[in-house]
């Protein structure tokens, strides 16, 4: 179970620095470059997004994610 965890918890900081360096990144890609499935990536970016790190501006097809912390 730890094993699990921490594994989540490097795709979340591998996904968060992949938005900062790509802010237009769509979470399909996101899971394509990581080879990851869209649930995972999907999961990772709620976890950012409640722990306050990224949130999303403009829409999904258009928008940006911003960083803030």
């Amino acid at each position: 179970m730890n094993a699990d965890k921490n594994e989540v918890e490097k795709r979340v900081g591998q996904i968060y620095e992949i938005i900062k360096k790509e802010p237009t990144i769509s979470r399909a890609e996101i899971g394509r470059r990581m080879r990851i499935t869209d649930e995972q990536s999907r999961l990772a970016i709620e976890i950012l997004k409640e722990r306050g790190g990224i949130h999303r501006e403009g829409s999904a097809r258009k928008g940006n994610w911003v960083v803030d912390k």
